[in-house]
């Protein structure tokens, strides 16, 4: 039995609009996704200081989590995975790692409706959006 990577995911919400990068790695490299991953975990076994070093490492920004949202079970390149999806705000533009973000953006409800997001990150989004 393979035991789940685990991971973490921020909402970044500012004014209506959610931020999602632009993958430049695999896995789903060139997808639309909610900035998040596994490295913050090398440093912090809390989920809330996890996904705030991994924003620090991705975007390079400092994330204020506000709330957590919930938890989320699937898979990531083939391999169980548990993804801790936390809401909060950051100051300052995002200078993302480039290995990592090709892009970023905020996008509105509506925009995000019509993008082919990366994994579960759609059914996420309309657990925000819904809540």
């Amino acid at each position: 039995m393979a035991y789940p990577k685990l991971s973490t995911i921020a909402i970044i919400n500012q004014i209506e609009k959610v931020l999602l990068v632009r993958r430049a790695a695999e896995p789903e490299r060139d997808k639309w996704a909610l900035p998040g991953g596994n490295l913050g975990f090398k440093s912090f076994s809390d989920p809330a200081a996890a996904v705030k070093e991994e924003m620090n490492r991705l975007l390079g920004v400092n994330l204020t989590v506000d709330y957590f949202l919930n938890y989320y079970y699937g898979e990531l390149s083939g391999a169980p995975a548990v993804e801790f999806v936390f809401c909060g705000k950051i100051g300052g533009q995002p200078k993302p790692d480039p290995g990592q973000v090709k892009a970023w953006r905020f996008f509105s409800e509506e925009e995000i409706a019509g993008l082919d997001l990366a994994s579960n990150h759609k059914k996420i989004l309309i657990d925000f959006l819904y809540q």
